[in-house]
């Protein structure tokens, strides 16, 4: 796995070897010394040309670099689908991935080193069987809505989760976003709050009420409400009525509630502070 923070060391470790300065290193390539200062720190990396170059200079392989001298033996590929990226030849490279030469997590690991338009290429070339849902999640960063899209829509339904659903929610589209949802008849409230500023009201309260028999806290309500209607959100407060419900939490609900619910859920507090009282 690459180590930002380990390369720059040994980035740091390479310069002082063949006794250059910072300033010398980033003169021979063509980048400020500020730049080489931010590689050795593990703050940044190079992209993949200056990776190359650098490469050449410490008299290394790109693998080297990005493995710091740890190169194993499928490690070594890397540099191999790095250079065809160099070369502007992206469907070599996902040819690679295709036939096993390198794995799809290679190309993830080295994904912020590479140009969205490459990154891109090689991607629509890769054959669908390469995704699953964890390896789209991670890409999502560095691909175009139409492409995650397509992506999502073919994975098959068991690798759907809610967690992954979550983080991909801001990377696709709102359709898509629906189809994955749809998948999953079970709805995990913990992950509802997170997806539903993607989606529009309507769809989240069929979401609200498919997960009626959910263990949703306040917490959870609270993340909710700005996006719900008041009949869904009135829905949820009496799914909650057995929950610790006290002036607190009514107060910051009553903005997103009727006077009439707020009157019927005061007289169930004051009903329950009074029997409490009595005991």
């Amino acid at each position: 796995m690459v180590d930002v923070r380990k390369i720059g060391a040994y980035i740091s470790n390479l310069r002082k070897e063949k006794d250059w300065t910072q300033m010398e290193l980033a003169n021979q390539l063509n980048v400020s010394h500020q730049a080489v200062s931010k590689w050795e720190r593990g703050e940044s990396l190079p992209d993949i040309g200056t990776l190359s170059e650098l490469a050449r200079l410490f008299e290394k392989t790109i693998d080297d670099i990005l493995y710091v001298g740890n190169s194993i033996k499928n490690q070594t590929k890397v540099g191999k689908m790095i250079e065809t990226i160099i070369d502007n030849r992206p469907e070599h490279a996902a040819n690679m991935i295709n036939d096993g030469t390198v794995n799809i997590e290679d190309m993830i690991e080295v994904a912020p080193l590479v140009k969205a338009s490459s990154l891109q290429k090689i991607t629509e070339n890769i054959k669908q069987n390469k995704f699953d849902l964890a390896i789209i999640l991670q890409l999502a960063p560095f691909i175009n809505q139409e492409t995650l899209d397509e992506l999502v829509t073919n994975v098959k339904d068991e690798e759907v989760k809610w967690e992954l659903i979550s983080g991909l929610a801001p990377f696709i589209s709102k359709n898509a976003l629906i189809k994955l949802a749809d998948t999953i008849l079970e709805v995990d409230a913990q992950y509802l709050g997170g997806i539903a500023p993607f989606l529009d009201k309507e769809y989240i309260k069929q979401l609200v009420f498919r997960m009626e028999n959910s263990d949703l806290n306040w917490e959870g309500v609270h993340t909710l409400v700005p996006f719900l209607d008041q009949e869904t959100i009135h829905h949820l407060v009496d799914q909650m009525m057995d929950n610790e419900l006290n002036i607190e939490k009514l107060a910051s609900l009553a903005p997103f509630i009727s006077q009439e619910k707020i009157i019927e859920l005061l007289d169930g507090i004051e009903g329950e502070q009074i029997n409490t009282n009595t005991k």
